[in-house]
């Protein structure tokens, strides 16, 4: 299985005044590059997700893990976007991405998309958290798969505009609700975070997916349904870092304020998403997220951690391991 983490070079989920604005960027120099791939390699990893929502960063950070061993999986995102917007990027992002694959055969992967349903404003109006509320309103009362009945036709469209530039494998980031028809890309990419609701059916929910025939047109969010024959990837699992945070998955950051602070249970959580990823028999899994420099709407400084999703802290130019990278180092080491 590879051994993979996610990689954020700088992403605006909410765009707004100091009170509301949520941007992770922290500025990446060729030479904090260049230590965070080493960091990474020493430590056992084999594959990065670079995402960010700019074409420079992302080639750039892609450039640093390639040389320094590592697989990159370019992994562009539109947050707030139209997915219209989506298509130029994609096709120019894989004309200057073909030159890695073409030096570095086998060790690039471009991701079309993440999560357009959430990323996207195609389906969803208002900001990041809003989309988000919206979403998961209409995922409980069943009404997600009506209102979103057109992502497969853009998936189709963003896969035939990589392809028109870059000639390596291409695949797209999808979340346990889009009910995404894998024919036109050739691996499937899951985001899957253990939660209250998946905590008994994790491994199983991934084992489904190696042994069923996605549909063409899928006419429920079935998800998870593979392919033949094409690799199947957890391409986000994780924690943050409050108590209880093992229960809301990828929705922790919207519910931490009230919670003491645990990072040993983002690391127990973190192991044990690895071991059912490994025990389904998935081709690799890729932890989210190396570092998170702003973890919440509002967050101005970084300091309250909790919401974190981040497996190290820099400061002062040092890399810090949280414990739950510490953990994921050993289980990297693993046979």
């Amino acid at each position: 299985m590879l051994n993979g983490i996610s990689f954020d070079t700088g992403l605006t989920y909410i765009a707004g005044p100091p009170g509301r604005r949520w941007a992770t960027h922290r500025p990446h120099t060729p030479r904090t590059l260049k230590r965070d791939m080493e960091f990474l390699r020493r430590a056992g990893a084999q594959g990065v997700r670079i995402h960010g929502e700019h074409a420079l960063p992302l080639l750039r950070a892609s450039q640093a893990a390639l040389r320094a061993g590592l697989q990159a999986w370019l992994s562009p995102r539109y947050i707030g976007r139209p997915a219209r917007e989506a298509l130029a990027h994609v096709e120019a992002l894989a004309a200057e991405a073909a030159p890695l694959h073409e030096a570095y055969p086998g060790r690039v992967v471009l991701m079309v998309a993440n999560e357009l349903t959430q990323d996207s404003a195609e389906w969803y109006r208002g900001d990041y958290e809003q989309r988000a509320l919206a979403l998961s309103r209409d995922i409980l009362l069943g009404a997600h798969p009506r209102r979103t009945r057109t992502l497969n036709p853009w998936l189709s469209r963003l896969a035939a505009a990589a392809r028109r530039n870059f000639r390596g494998p291409v695949t797209y980031a999808a979340p346990f609700w889009e009910p995404v028809d894998w024919t036109p890309f050739d691996i499937v990419s899951l985001n899957l975070y253990q939660d209250a609701l998946s905590r008994w059916g994790y491994a199983g929910r991934l084992r489904r997916m190696r042994q069923q025939v996605r549909l063409r047109r899928p006419s429920a969010p079935s998800f998870g349904m593979r392919q033949t024959g094409k690799p199947l990837h957890v391409t986000e699992f994780g924690c943050a870092r409050f108590m209880g945070a093992s229960l809301l998955g990828g929705a922790a950051w919207r519910h931490f304020r009230l919670a003491p602070r645990r990072p040993g249970e983002q690391a127990g959580s973190v192991e044990w998403q690895w071991r059912e990823i490994k025990r389904a028999g998935a081709d690799g899994a890729f932890a989210f997220v190396y570092e998170m420099a702003r973890c919440y709407p509002g967050d101005a400084d970084g300091k309250d951690d909790r919401a974190s999703y981040g497996l190290v802290d820099i400061a002062g130019g040092r890399v810090e391991p949280a414990p739950a990278f510490r953990r994921l180092r050993e289980l990297w080491k693993e046979k």
